[in-house]
């Protein structure tokens, strides 16, 4: 990341947790303060409105959920400590790190939209009955499931209806890796079966079924 985008996040504080002293008397504290952007550091900024469910820019401390520039009262020296950051449509990141007295921690959460995965069961059907379709949602780094705080609504399409038929949708609940849909085969042939995210500039995913 460039000085200036670092420079702009800093000043920004976007997500601020400021750890206060445990004794009234005490003038030594650490702060931790955390930066929720996305895999290329632009800010993804909490939502005017939102609740803990369908939001931007926010992090949960322990069992804390914490709003941008929101303050908890822990114990020091307690190390190490963690948080997870997440963000609409964004799969969430949780990060170790210590906090050292009298010092400020910066803790950054680079956040991604998940991938998608289709696949049916079974891959062959024959005309008039049905396949089931599962949409995974995947992490981009290693293919393992992801889950992220929002519902996820997908548009579905079949590239031949002569062939086999799909819901105009599915959605894939907060907090769930999958959704599953209905294939129905109408006659022989094959179709690409295609779901779509809502988010701008998302990838679909396609996969082939086939009608005997």
């Amino acid at each position: 990341m460039n000085a200036l985008i670092r420079t702009a996040l800093a000043t920004s504080a976007l997500v601020a947790l400021a750890l206060l002293p445990t004794h009234a008397c005490a003038v030594q504290y650490g702060i931790a303060r955390a930066y929720i952007v996305d895999n290329a550091g632009n800010q993804l900024n909490q939502a005017a409105g939102s609740d803990l469910t369908n939001d931007c820019g926010m992090f949960r401390f322990s069992t804390s959920y914490m709003w941008k520039n929101n303050n908890a009262i822990v114990n020091l020296p307690a190390t190490p400590y963690t948080a997870t950051g997440w963000c609409t449509d964004y799969y969430e990141q949780t990060k170790n790190f210590n906090i050292s007295l009298n010092t400020t921690t910066q803790v950054w959460f680079y956040l991604q939209r998940p991938l998608l995965k289709l696949s049916f069961a079974p891959t062959s059907i024959t005309a008039g009955n049905t396949s089931i379709a599962t949409v995974t949602l995947r992490n981009i780094a290693d293919s393992a499931n992801v889950k992220v705080h929002n519902n996820i609504v997908l548009t579905l399409t079949s590239a031949n209806t002569a062939v086999a038929t799909v819901p105009a949708s599915v959605t894939v609940n907060a907090m769930a890796s999958t959704a599953t849909f209905t294939v129905t085969g109408v006659a022989a042939g094959t179709s690409l079966i295609t779901a779509t995210p809502g988010w701008s500039g998302g990838t679909a995913v396609s996969a082939t079924i086939t009608v005997n």
